[in-house]
């Protein structure tokens, strides 16, 4: 029983080749897009621009000689660079030789364009800042706590002199970031553009996610600013609370005297309601929730 089945087996396999042998000794024709791509290309230059991205092939051969782009296998169309800086054009058809997916024996048929044009620049280099490029979600009752730092913030890039010289900054990768609930640490790729490179591309994120409370200062003293030599204002009550939201671990190392708590005189000087609001300047990352009380009494006194 157990040979019959082998033998089943070695007979549907070799009907499976021959079959296949047969179809692909016949000549098929097939329509192929494939990318351009600037090989060759002498040191320190770069490839500013190039037209077109694809080129439209029609490709007669044998089933064997098509098979690469029948089945899905990834080839470029490899131009090969000239020396020189300036505009250049390549023929496709003269280029089609160099390329080890193209054979003498295929019969080419529409090129669509004929060439490509490109422009060769010589390289430079420029230092440019690095922008975090992420989204960020946060586990509900937590929140962004500190700046999001890079390190490092920025990074040499290499490139066609015409196209870096506009250059003002490099982003890195998208990333999505979700239900954060403590302080984040990881690395991420910065994202390469066409024609530049990179002395480097991986760098370093670091942001302060915490718990999200709020907090009662009880004594915030409220400063008189601007008041001449011979005047005194005085208010009532000196101090009042303030009531912030924050992060908890950074509300808890936080001091009524962090707090900046403050009057101008030329506000009592422009006052008609008998009561001054005070302006408050919290830390970052923080947020002013309520003032007690919100207005203050006040006395002028001159000397």
């Amino acid at each position: 029983m157990e040979s019959k089945i082998y033998s089943i087996l070695f007979t549907t396999l070799f009907s499976i080749v021959l079959w296949l042998f047969v179809s692909f000794s016949h000549e098929y024709s097939t329509s192929v897009e494939l990318p351009v791509k600037i090989v060759s290309i002498p040191d320190g230059y770069a490839v500013n621009e190039f037209q077109p991205k694809k080129i439209m092939f029609n490709i007669k051969g044998k089933g064997w000689q098509l098979s690469q782009f029948m089945f899905g296998f990834e080839n470029d169309l490899e131009v090969n660079s000239q020396e020189k800086e300036g505009q250049h054009t390549a023929s496709v058809r003269t280029s089609l030789e160099q390329n080890r997916w193209y054979s003498s024996s295929t019969q080419l048929g529409i090129v669509s364009p004929e060439l490509v044009s490109y422009s060769l620049e010589k390289i430079k280099r420029k230092k440019i800042k690095i922008i975090h490029h992420a989204e960020l979600s946060f586990k509900p009752g937590y929140g962004l706590v500190s700046e999001i730092s890079i390190i490092p913030d920025s990074v040499i890039v290499f490139g066609p002199e015409s196209k870096i010289n506009k250059l003002e900054f490099i982003r890195t990768v998208s990333t999505k970031y979700k239900r954060l609930e403590k302080k984040v640490n990881y690395e991420v790729l910065i994202e390469v553009q066409e024609n530049f490179q990179l002395e480097q591309e991986l760098v370093r994120i670091e942001f302060d996610v915490q718990k999200i409370v709020d907090k009662t200062f009880e004594d915030v003293f409220v400063r008189s600013d601007g008041v001449p030599r011979s005047r005194e204002l005085s208010l009532f009550p000196t101090k009042i609370k303030i009531v912030l939201r924050g992060g908890i671990n950074k509300l808890g190392k936080l001091t009524d005297s962090q707090i900046n708590a403050s009057v101008n005189f030329r506000q009592a000087i422009e006052d008609t309601s008998g009561s001054l609001a005070p302006n408050i300047e919290v830390p970052s990352f923080t947020q002013l929730i309520d003032i007690i009380p919100k207005r203050l009494e006040y006395i002028i006194k001159q000397y």
